[in-house]
């Protein structure tokens, strides 16, 4: 059998087809990167306008530093702690730090949030949370009093009221004008 490097007509069809896939495959993963990164920087940027606009009581405002507790993304974590750097290691007038949280690291911080992938510990992380006054956040309606939702082609954020009251955590005009 000798080796023909001709392709038959009745081929090009499907060669030209499985071509074409294999570009769209290979678009895709670049495409989702980045789309999974922006979503990322929008997230973190709301959780550092949360950390900015939300008042705490005085009793967590007199212990130190202002600490956010990110449950399961290192990469909004990172992106935080890169914010906060940016802005002398600063959230308002109070030393800030950005951890990657365990639920028993929730008592310790201000402000929570916990990645759709942690979402075995969200109630765990949501009780450690009630009566600390801590402010939870998350891309689920399992009782964060912050969620992300989508708005427009991005996220915006609604809110519980009521329970962030409750926790003694006050609102800013700015926080009121976009929280839903």
């Amino acid at each position: 059998m000798t080796f023909n490097p001709t392709i038959s007509s009745r081929r090009l069809p499907l060669l030209g087809a499985l071509l074409a896939l294999l570009g769209i495959i290979a678009g895709l993963f670049p495409t989702s990167i980045a789309q999974d990164d922006l979503e990322d920087r929008v997230k973190a940027g709301w959780i550092y306008q949360c950390a900015q606009k939300f008042v705490w009581p005085a009793s967590r405002t007199s212990d130190g530093k202002f600490i956010i507790g990110v449950i399961g993304n290192d990469d909004i974590r990172s992106i935080l702690a890169s914010a906060i750097a940016k802005n002398g290691n600063k959230i308002g007038d109070r030393p800030a730090t950005v951890i990657s949280a365990s639920a028993t690291d929730v008592p310790r911080c201000h402000l929570v949030y916990v990645a759709r992938s942690s979402r075995t510990i969200t109630t765990a992380a949501i009780t450690q949370a009630r009566g600390n006054a801590v402010l939870t956040m998350g891309d689920t309606d399992d009782g964060f009093m912050v969620k992300f939702i989508p708005v427009n082609e991005s996220l915006g954020i609604a809110g519980d009221r009521a329970l962030i009251k409750q926790e003694g955590i006050k609102f800013t005009a700015d926080i009121l004008r976009v929280l839903k």
